[in-house]
């Protein structure tokens, strides 16, 4: 791993991502919404980790691009992956690759240890690639699967599109508190616990941004509608 990173972006998610790499190595964040503006020094890191919505990569290509270090490595962390590494590959001259953490701050509260994170190599080289791993598994002590953009997002559309959209019209939902639970209806309200810090601009992002989500969604509805449709005959 190399030695000095920045972080781009300082939400729920940016704090918790600083938390976990603070103790390996100096970490210099830019978000101006969370009064921290410095971007010349975070984007002169070795390695620039962007925490922040697919929405606005644009701008931070723009802005970032003349101040870039030369050869420094750009990380990805959003939950969604075909959408960013094609726009900063094309809009960057730097080595690009993406990680999705397969938890957040709520499901870590633990520890990460053991947890399971994604690797998609984008433009990197493959040694930088290699060394982004072997700094995850052996420092953070995460396990790490290497997929392409693709299969990422094909699977993300389920295992985070479909549980995200019924988590969400569970909590809309707003069912009552019941004095009588089966083990299906806790299940139901842990879901709803995990997610519920889940802000608007990261359900849109994982909803919106995967080009899969919305066959996966569809095909969903599609099943809601035909089970309707059978008990009311």
């Amino acid at each position: 791993m190399k030695k000095r990173i920045g972080l781009i972006g300082y939400g729920n998610y940016g704090r918790f991502v600083r938390s976990r790499l603070s103790g390996f190595c100096p970490v210099t964040v830019h978000d101006p919404a969370a009064g921290r503006d410095d971007l010349a020094g975070a984007v002169s890191a070795d390695i620039v980790l962007l925490a922040v919505p697919v929405s606005s990569l644009r701008a931070f290509i723009r802005k970032a691009k003349p101040l870039l270090k030369p050869g420094s490595l750009v990380v990805d962390l959003s939950s969604v992956k075909v959408k960013p590494l094609r726009m900063l590959t094309r809009g960057l001259r730097h080595p690009v690759a993406g990680v999705h953490t397969l938890f957040g701050p709520e499901s870590a509260k633990a520890g990460v240890k053991g947890l399971t994170a994604v690797l998609c190599r984008g433009s990197a080289p493959r040694s930088d690639c290699l060394r982004l791993r072997r700094f995850l598994e052996k420092k953070l002590g995460l396990t790490v699967v290497e997929m392409t953009a693709e299969e990422h997002d094909r699977q993300m559309a389920w295992v985070q599109g479909l549980s995200h959209f019924v988590g969400k019209a569970f909590q809309n939902l707003k069912a009552p508190s019941l004095p009588f639970r089966t083990l299906s209806f806790e299940k139901l309200l842990d879901m709803n616990h995990l997610l519920r810090r889940t802000t608007w601009p990261l359900f849109e992002t994982i909803e919106k941004e995967n080009p899969y989500a919305a066959g996966v969604r569809r095909k969903f509805l599609g099943e809601l509608r035909r089970l309707d449709g059978r008990l009311r005959t």
